[in-house]
């Protein structure tokens, strides 16, 4: 090392030495500056791996939200159509089920007696209840029609309870206590 320190002039050991300490600092420069640099970008690449798990779950949260606002959205259509179309609707729906019943038992042929009407109102409720109390007689074929007729009416209006109260066999007449319910919005 002597001899090669020899061969150098003055000139050539500064430039020498100052590049070896311009290496040294940048070693140094590189362990402590780039290597804290890396270290700080691969907790950066973490932290984003986290953040972009979050916002998928997020991305699925607001999906599944999205859906059942759909089908809340879906199920108020639906009752919109049900109040619409299977609901007496309004101040006159009293005398529309009473002429809806009138024209059951005209259109069936069924004589009607002993026709009351049980009115459960509660203003608390927008669905209202009547419930029909009535005898009706006919043939069994004019009853089963009536009855088919009550079931097949796009409205709430239900057969509760069916009682025989009288055959006569010689006339095939039957005789039938029926109870009914009608709903009804205010």
């Amino acid at each position: 090392m002597t001899k090669l320190n020899s061969l150098l002039n003055l000139k050539e050991r500064r430039t020498l030495f100052f590049m070896g300490l311009f290496l040294f600092f940048v070693v140094l420069f590189h362990i402590f500056i780039v290597g804290g640099q890396t270290k700080t970008l691969s907790r950066l690449h973490q932290a984003f791996s986290s953040k972009e798990a979050e916002l998928t779950d997020l991305n699925k949260s607001a999906a599944e939200k999205r859906e059942e606002c759909e089908r809340w959205i879906q199920a108020g259509e639906d009752l919109k159509y049900l109040n619409d179309h299977y609901f007496y609707q309004g101040e006159r729906s009293i005398h529309k089920i009473r002429s809806d019943l009138n024209g059951l038992y005209k259109k069936t042929g069924v004589q009607t007696s002993d026709i009351r009407y049980e009115y459960h109102e509660n203003p608390k409720e927008a669905i209202q209840s009547i419930s029909v109390s009535l005898s009706i007689t006919g043939s069994y074929q004019m009853i089963k029609r009536f009855l088919f007729e009550i079931e097949n009416l796009e409205r709430f209006l239900y057969a509760d309870k069916i009682i025989f109260e009288n055959i006569e066999r010689g006339s095939e007449k039957v005789r039938l206590g029926l109870s009914l319910s009608v709903y009804y919005a205010k």
